[in-house]
Formats: structure tokens, sequence, C-alpha cells
């Protein structure tokens, strides 16, 4: 079932130019949903679609088609690959999801003897996440300008990360941290002698076929047609497009398209890359707080037609979502560029609209 929705938040133009290429969507049968609107021109547009896109972005002054192929950064989104990739190793025999971290990754981590392989993927570990450490505050102008360059392996993160204290004992609480996801490259690297990159390359990008997905080390070029991103600075926009995803590795470095999210996510929760005892374990959401709808790399998201599950994602100037429905009936995937949000509350409530509309169509 294919959604045509496009939202529009930060400053919503009321000018001449902007309204008409509203009504030219509008008849061409997108919904057009609009946050704040105020009469100063447009600041951003959210453009998503289900099966077959067709989207537009808007910025000050200017209206010109987005490349329905477009790129982006998916940040967190990549754990899910991630994840996936594990739970496969889980069901070859490779480890149990009861395994201590310290068999596999002997001191590794504080309280590495008592985390579990399953504690990491559902952050339930405590270990620090190590993108707490100042080097990652993607406002400073050191990060800027050359912060954002740096390399960082998993194991460089771990290192960091063992700067910080834990959180709280594993398996007592819940808090999602980076640095679990470091780990469990750590160890798909132990298991199989390959980085996990090429383990998500070799099990699922390629036998999908998802062309427009790449999960890189170090490069800091996005390939093909991309939005651009951008921060919003005191001095002005700060375009922070190029970076190193090294920075988020393993737990957020992977490109995508909105297309490759959906033929994903649709072969996931169809049992084309897991066992069904797998995928079972996946689903398995945590006891604690913000856990509650957090799995083992993936996330419950309620909605009024039932629940979904996928994984959000954000990364400097980037944010992702991608969810799927278990019957496999919808799928939905969309890529944000924010930079002005005058009004986060609206924005926020405008964007829980488009995912509704994005994954229920006419149910909800």
């Amino acid at each position: 079932m294919t959604s045509k929705i496009l939202l529009v938040t930060g400053d919503a133009a009321e000018s001449l130019e902007v309204f008409y290429p509203y009504q030219r969507l509008r008849e061409e049968g997108y919904q057009v949903d609009i946050a704040a609107p105020t009469r100063k021109r447009l600041q951003f547009v959210v453009h998503d679609f289900v099966d077959g896109y067709d989207t537009y972005t808007e910025k000050p002054g200017y209206t010109w088609p987005a490349d329905p192929a477009g790129r982006f950064r998916i940040g967190s989104t990549t754990k899910t690959f991630v994840a996936t990739v594990l739970l496969q190793l889980v069901g070859e025999g490779r480890l149990g999801l009861d395994d201590r971290v310290e068999s596999l990754l002997p001191g590794a981590v504080p309280n590495s003897a008592d985390i579990t392989v399953r504690e990491l993927l559902n952050h339930t570990s405590g270990v620090a996440d190590y993108t707490q450490d100042p080097a990652f505050n993607s406002y400073d102008q050191n990060w800027l300008d050359t912060g954002r360059y740096t390399s960082y392996s998993p194991q460089d993160q771990v290192d960091l990360a063992d700067k910080y204290p834990p959180a709280f004992r594993p398996g007592q609480d819940w808090q999602y941290s980076n640095t679990n996801y470091a780990l469990v490259a750590l160890i798909i690297e132990h298991l199989t002698g390959h980085g996990w990159n090429e383990e998500v390359e070799r099990r699922i990008i390629r036998p999908l076929g998802l062309t427009g997905t790449s999960m890189p080390l170090y490069s800091p070029v996005i390939p093909g047609p991309h939005a651009h991103a951008y921060l919003k600075l005191d001095s002005g926009p700060a375009d922070v497009t190029a970076l190193n995803p090294s920075m988020a590795g393993p737990s957020g470095a992977g490109i995508s398209t909105t297309a490759d999210l959906t033929t994903f996510i649709r072969a996931l929760l169809g049992g084309r890359l897991l066992r069904p005892a797998e995928l079972a374990e996946m689903q398995k959401t945590t006891a604690h707080g913000g856990g509650q709808a957090y799995g083992l790399g993936l996330q419950r998201v309620d909605t009024p037609c039932g629940a979904f599950w996928g994984h959000a994602g954000g990364i400097p100037g980037y944010s992702t979502m991608m969810l799927g429905s278990l019957d496999g009936k919808r799928q939905f995937a969309n890529s944000t560029t924010f930079y002005d949000t005058p009004d986060p509350a609206a924005a926020l409530a405008a964007w829980q609209r488009v995912v509704n509309a994005g994954v229920c169509g006419g149910q909800g």
C-alpha cells in the first residue's frame, strides 16, 4: 500500500511562492501537514512515503524536487542491521544470548562477568555511553572544524566509555548506550574474523539487493543523490553532511534509502533473515523504564492501528524512522533533516501524525 505524506515543520510559509506548491502537492494526492504556521518563510519540510516515492523538499525562497532514491545517514537504525547479524550467529550456535561478555571479550568493560549478550542488545548492561564524552558535542566549534573527521574503531569507543562509571548494575535498569553496540561489533569480529560492516554486507545487504545501502567505516561522503544536513548555530547554519561515520560505527554509521529500509524491515519481520526462535527473542522487550518498548535492536511503536516494529535513528543533521507490521502488509521509512523547530511540541505532534498516517493509512 502506498502512502503520500508531506510534513512541514519549523516556520511554515504563507507567502505565495510556497503556497502554490502546496496546492499542487495536494492536487497530486499528498497529505500536507503544517506545524506551527507563521508568516515567515518556510524553514523545513519532512518528506516520506511508503513503497514508490515522489518527494519534494523546500527551503527559504526555493522549491525543487528531491530525488526519491536519495540516500541519507540512518544513525541508530544501523543497530537493527548489527543486531540481526549477531542473532544469526546465535542461530548458528556460535554463541548464546545468555553468554557473559567476559567469556567473549575478557576484561572489556567493568562488570563484564555479569553482563550478558542479551543485555548488550537491549541496553540493560549499564555500560557507560561513550558519546557522553565532550569530543562528541556536535555543536562545539572544535567538533565542527576538525572533530567530526576523527576516526574511531569500536575498541576506541569502548576505551572512551571505560573512562566513565557504569550507569547501574547489569540487568537492573535500562539506559540507551551506543557502547553496547561497539561491544556487539567486537563480538562479531571475534567470532567471524570479519568486521561488523563486512558481515552486514555479506549477510544482509547483498542477499536482499539493497543497492542504496552501505555501512562505511571512515569515508565522510554520502554517495549518490542526497539531502544536505545542517545544524542551527548562533552564527548561522552549519553544513554537517560530511563527517567521519566511525564516530557512530556499529551504533549508527549506516547510509540507506527509504526503499531499502522498507525492504529490510519487511524481510526481517517476515522471517527471511532470522529463524523463528531468534526473531521471537528480538521482540522481547525489557521490564525497565524506557526499555519497555525495546527488544534486541528492535523497537516497538504503538499506533492507532496496532504495534509496529523497527528502529529510529539520529546522527548530526539526520533523523530516521523505519517501521514494519508483523503481518508484512505495511512498512514505513522516513528521513528528516531538521534544522529549526521553534515549537518542538507542535513539531513532535505533527511528526506523530505523519508516522500514524504512514503506517495506518486510512485505518488510524
